[in-house]
């Protein structure tokens, strides 16, 4: 098999190759505040992901257990 000259990822930068960075980069406090939001969101996935397991959550439809008591 050839090997591959580009791959899709670069094909697809290549599409938008004449488009220009538009703002300013960061500032060093925002990049801080922006971290600081990403682990908070990501810790917030982990706990609910962690409290779903614990939930019993059953399924709503087709339960054979439904009604009994």
């Amino acid at each position: 098999m050839a090997a591959r000259q580009h791959s899709l990822s670069r094909s697809i930068a290549g599409l938008h190759g004449d488009e220009r960075t538009i703002g300013i980069p960061l500032t060093r406090a925002e990049l801080v505040a922006m971290r600081r939001t990403r682990l908070f969101g990501a810790t917030g996935t982990v706990l609910m992901a962690i409290g779903a397991l614990g939930a019993g959550a059953r399924p709503v439809v087709q339960d054979p257990t439904f009604g009994v008591r």
